[in-house]
Parts: structure tokens; C-alpha cells; sequence
């Protein structure tokens, strides 16, 4: 589901479901996952906020971030969400670890020690996010 939908679920169905994405951009070689979640302000209403974390494969670079759904818009417009399963803990991890979470065929990160098994764990999680993610 597109960003609109899975904020209009959260406002509409329950304010305690979260979504994510995983991205990847080129530009920087990050793997980025976005999660919305709502929060209820008693003097505002509900309110949504956009969590990024981001890295690259086996390096200790990392980013992260909290925005508001407004600062975060044009970051995620395009992108496809999905229902955040609640035995999904990924907040904190490093970016391959994250990737196997989520993508369990992928080799566990632990088990990769030469230049060649990571360039073949980056090019198999990029494909997956490019090409598989949103079906």
C-alpha cells in the first residue's frame, strides 16, 4: 500500500499499527526502512510520524531520524508499505541484519566472511528490494 493508505488505516482502524519500507538509494549506498506510526495528542488529534533508519552492508555507517509525516512526504511518496508484523524487531539493527530479517532467504550475514559472499549478499538484497518488495 502507498504511504496515504497505510496513514489513513492508522487514523481510521488503529492507531497502534505500524508500516514499513525498505529502500535502497544508489546514490549513497544506503538501505533505508521508513516506519509510520501514529500517536494520539490530546490536544492535536492523531498524529503521524515517518522513523528512518538507514546504513550500508557490513559497515558501521549508519543514520537515523524521526519526521513528521509533512518533512517526510516527498521521501516516501512512491514507496510501498507494508503492515509492520509486531515479531518483526528490526529498530536498531545494522543494515544486513536488518535485510536477512526480512528476507530470510538471504544468507545470514554472520556466516560471510570474504569480499565476494558480501558483494553477492549486497546484490541479492538490492534485487530483492527493487524488484520483490512491493509484491
Amino acid at each position: 500500500m502507498n504511504y496515504s493508505d497505510a496513514i489513513k488505516y492508522i487514523e481510521t482502524v488503529d492507531i497502534k499499527a505500524d508500516f514499513y519500507t525498505i529502500t535502497y538509494n544508489k546514490k549513497d549506498n544506503h538501505f533505508y526502512v521508513y516506519t509510520l506510526s501514529g500517536e494520539n495528542d490530546p490536544d492535536e488529534g492523531i498524529r503521524i510520524h515517518c522513523h528512518i533508519e538507514g546504513g550500508i552492508v557490513f559497515s558501521s555507517d549508519g543514520v537515523e531520524d524521526y519526521l513528521s509525516i509533512d518533512e517526510a512526504r516527498s521521501s516516501i511518496a512512491d514507496l510501498h508499505f507494508k503492515p509492520m508484523n509486531q515479531s518483526l524487531s528490526i529498530s536498531g539493527m545494522v543494515a544486513e541484519h536488518i535485510l536477512f530479517k526480512v528476507f530470510p532467504t538471504l544468507p545470514d550475514p554472520e556466516t560471510l566472511w570474504e569480499k565476494e559472499e558480501k558483494l553477492a549478499f549486497l546484490n541479492s538484497a538490492k534485487h530483492k528490494v527493487e524488484h520483490e518488495w512491493s509484491k
